[in-house]
């Protein structure tokens, strides 16, 4: 059994290095961009695809929420939301029950607001 903790203890001494190892190249990737001034992580949507950014806004303009507007676009509901929130109107931002009461003259949304 001695041997046997011996290579087991061996294995994740060499893990913990290679992981250090790992670390270390990734930080020193991250300040030599950094030093030069370059943007570094992923990029955004606007940079990699400013049409889908277009269709983005058309489609919060019909009133479509956010799910709706990632299926048809192919991002998830969270890009979507980022992305609008990022450079859109307070009128695109509101959730599509506001922007039907925006929608709605003020006598019709007093009225429905007293009917049960």
């Amino acid at each position: 059994m001695p041997a046997g903790q011996a290579l087991f203890q061996m294995c994740g001494v060499f893990a913990e290095f290679e992981r250090s190892m790992i670390q270390d190249r990734v930080k020193a990737s991250i300040n030599r961009v950094r030093a030069k001034g370059e943007p570094w992580g992923r990029r955004k949507i606007e940079e990699t695809d400013p049409a889908v950014c277009t269709q983005n806004l058309e489609l919060r303009r019909e009133g479509l929420g956010m799910v709706t507007i990632g299926k048809r676009v192919g991002l998830s509901s969270r890009t979507v939301w980022r992305f609008l929130r990022a450079g859109a109107t307070p009128q695109l931002m509101l959730s599509d029950t506001q922007v039907q009461a925006e929608e709605t003259p003020g006598d019709l949304r007093a009225a429905s607001a007293r009917t049960p």
